[in-house]
């Protein structure tokens, strides 16, 4: 939760806000110490926020401004690039010289063009690596998932407590990875 609340990643908080919602409907019985857990971690997040918060205000006040849709347009040149290598992509770390000219080819602002990643994993991963890359990726993840709700069935209910909290962790991230690049 320190990660969390020192994160100046907007999706973080989004995916922290959504599994904990999650965790309060699935623990329902349990509902009164889960209620004085959140309260606990919300005064914390209160405390640390006040502490930076001309640098949250800052990042909301970027959030709205749609006048510089930075993100939508770093995905419009990845539809692009992955137009001329669906199979394999561009090839590891090799985004940032087919991105720029890309960006420049499609008129888009030139403040932005030379960064390095897609801000989102799974369109970094299509670009870098192609479908075959990103449909490998997409199996590990249901790998994972899939022998996991296994083994819970199997599970002690101490297992079955870790098992979920290491789903749920997997999960945020892959939900934080929808609109920055975390690898």
């Amino acid at each position: 939760f320190a990660g969390i609340i020192l994160s100046y990643v907007r999706m973080v908080w989004i995916a922290c806000i959504f599994l904990i919602s999650v965790i309060l409907i699935s623990e329902a019985k349990q509902l009164k110490k889960v209620l004085l857990t959140f309260a606990g971690i919300l005064i914390v997040f209160v405390a640390v926020t006040a502490f930076l918060l001309p640098n949250r205000i800052n990042i909301l006040k970027r959030a709205r401004n749609m006048t510089e849709p930075v993100r939508i347009n770093m995905w419009k040149a990845s539809v692009e690039i992955f137009k001329d290598y669906p199979i394999f992509g561009v090839g590891k770390k090799n985004i940032k010289g087919i991105f720029s000219y890309k960006y420049k080819k499609l008129n888009l602002p030139s403040q932005y063009f030379m960064l390095s990643h897609l801000h989102n994993n799974f369109i970094h991963l299509l670009v870098e690596r192609g479908i075959v890359g990103l449909l490998s990726f997409l199996y590990l993840v249901f790998a994972i998932f899939y022998f996991a709700i296994k083994r819970i069935r199997k599970s002690t209910r101490d297992e079955k407590f870790i098992i979920t909290g290491c789903l749920f962790a997997f999960f945020g991230f892959l939900i934080s990875g929808l609109t920055e690049y975390s690898y």
